[in-house]
């Protein structure tokens, strides 16, 4: 069983991309190297707030994790797709975002942020009234759902 519990491993690593559990591992402690190094570098031990920090911690530590979401986005982003949409939203007569609860908060950023550079958006964030603006778009205009878990 040990001979096909390796192959089993080995064989996990390849369909995650690494050329087998050697690389795997170098690319496991090289991630963890670079967390503990973003670490140092805003001179923390550890990244979760916790009740007794200081104000300065709660900064660092608050950075550190902004600096992480941002680099984990860019890893994740599809360029092509990014492309596209904002193709889309820049040739669109009509944008329309729609995003509840926290996610509401987001929509309304992207359409102030739209209405900055001249392009015609409107957030909603009751899903009726949604419904009612996605029925009467057409081929000219965008529909953009937000998400932000």
């Amino acid at each position: 069983t040990s001979a096909s519990a390796a192959s089993t491993v080995a064989r996990f690593c390849q369909r995650l991309g690494f050329d087998g559990y050697r690389q795997f591992r170098a690319a496991v402690i090289a991630a963890l190297g670079y967390d503990d190094a973003r670490l140092g570098e805003f001179d923390l031990g550890e990244g979760e707030i916790d009740a007794g920090d200081a104000p300065e911690e709660i900064a660092a530590k608050i950075a550190f994790q902004e600096v992480r979401a941002i680099q984990a986005t860019m890893a994740a982003l599809d360029l092509d797709a990014t492309a596209r949409a904002a193709a889309a939203l820049g040739g669109a007569r009509r944008i329309v975002l729609y995003g509840a609860g926290s996610s509401s908060l987001t929509a309304q950023d992207l359409c102030q942020k739209l209405a900055r550079i001249g392009r015609p958006a409107v957030a909603e964030t009751d899903v009726h009234l949604a419904l009612s603006r996605a029925a009467l778009l057409d081929a000219d205009s965008v529909l953009v759902g937000v998400s932000s878990r």
